[in-house]
């Protein structure tokens, strides 16, 4: 379930960044390590993540070896 959080804040982030109108979809695949939330601030930790990444502009699928 905090994976589904992380992924719709990410989309919220990037909606917000990008001015031109359009639609993003992310997904993000991988062991979620840790997860925190202190004072309305959630930590969350993804070991191993793959994030794919659709919109209307193309796509792009993204490996890294830790998200925070």
């Amino acid at each position: 379930m905090s994976l589904l959080r992380l992924e719709k804040n990410l989309a919220e982030s990037l909606h917000a960044v990008v001015k031109i109108k359009s639609t993003i979809k992310s997904t993000i695949q991988g062991q979620l390590s840790t997860y925190g939330l202190l004072d309305d601030a959630r930590t969350s930790v993804v070991k191993d993540p793959q994030l794919k990444m659709e919109g209307t502009g193309g796509g792009a699928i993204i490996f890294v070896d830790l998200i925070r």
